[in-house]
């Protein structure tokens, strides 16, 4: 009885070992691509990665290559790494004209936040705005603050408001150190 409750365990474990080594396979692929796409990415901007460099970088990282790209033909792997770095590349695209648009950092203001927005952009101050300065802001402001009210909780706004002040912040910062950046010494 015992011997075949130990032929069962074995099985089941049998049964187990390929339902895990899927997972093995996948995490070796997802390590092996994060590989890759770090090396395309110190790589020129712009630059394409031609045959030759792609068999160097894989003859140097072959220890780390999984079995399945092993067995890949080599042309097909080429093509595997030109469409990883040819993603990449769509992906700073994307985020560079996201930059080149000024409006896009911005937050988005609907026009019961408008007020708020430009009472933050006028503070002179490095430091995140208290809350005692934002109720005394929005009590001088009864009209803003019965709109915002009705839509938010006091928490909500206060949260927001203060969130929305450490943008400006950073901004704000980035701009005094681009500045600094540009000016001749």
């Amino acid at each position: 009885m015992s011997n075949s409750i130990n032929t069962q365990n074995q099985t089941l474990e049998l049964q187990q070992v390929p339902e895990q080594n899927p997972n093995q396979h996948d995490q070796a692929a997802r390590q092996w691509e994060t590989m890759v796409r770090g090396w395309i990415s110190m790589l020129p901007e712009g630059k394409t990665v031609t045959s030759s460099e792609v068999e160097a970088w894989i003859n140097s990282n072959l220890s780390f290559l999984p079995d399945e790209f092993k067995s890949m033909p080599r042309p097909e792997l080429y093509e595997w790494f030109n469409s990883i770095a040819n993603s990449m590349k769509a992906s700073n695209e994307d985020k560079d004209s996201i930059r080149l648009d000024p409006n896009h950092a911005r937050f988005q203001r609907t026009d019961q936040w408008m007020p708020v927005y430009s009472w933050l952009e006028t503070l002179d101050t490095d430091e995140l705005i208290k809350s005692d300065d934002i109720i005394d802001w929005l009590a001088a402001n009864p009209e803003v603050k019965e709109q915002l009210y009705s839509r938010h909780s006091r928490y909500h706004l206060m949260h927001y408001i203060k969130k929305c002040h450490i943008k400006i912040l950073k901004r704000k910062e980035k701009k005094k150190l681009f500045v600094l950046l540009v000016q001749p010494l």
